[in-house]
């Protein structure tokens, strides 16, 4: 029986588990650092959010209202810091879903840098 030549190579495809893995790309760690920076910057806000608030708690006396503040300064901005811990995380460890969190993560920048409303004064209106 003669080979055939339009058949695909017989290579062993397996790969060891022990094998170490490679070197994360610098690219990786520039995304990492961007997210922590991020996060940081963001529970920063919240809670000096959250002192503005409660400061200011007697404003909100109504079931609407006290719901909006909880909205405002628990959930949604804990979400945020939730989304943005998880990513780290599951990049670090080099998750698929740490990569598409950070997928996302990357489209929301560029995202909300172009559709960002332009607070730019300048001297002549011309």
């Amino acid at each position: 029986m003669t080979r055939n030549p339009y058949s695909p190579p017989s290579a062993n495809v397996e790969m060891a588990i022990s094998q170490p893995r490679g070197a994360r790309p610098i690219s990786a760690w520039f995304l990492l650092i961007a997210i922590a920076l991020f996060g940081l910057l963001w529970a920063v806000g919240t809670v000096r959010f959250i002192f503005i608030v409660v400061s200011s708690w007697e404003q909100f006396f109504t079931l609407w209202g006290v719901l909006r503040v909880l909205w405002a300064t628990v959930v949604l901005p804990f979400l945020v810091l939730g989304v943005l811990l998880a990513s780290l995380v599951g990049i670090y460890k080099r998750k698929p879903w740490g990569r598409w969190l950070g997928l996302l993560i990357l489209a929301g920048f560029a995202v909300f840098n172009i559709f960002r409303p332009d607070t730019t004064v300048y001297a002549n209106e011309a």
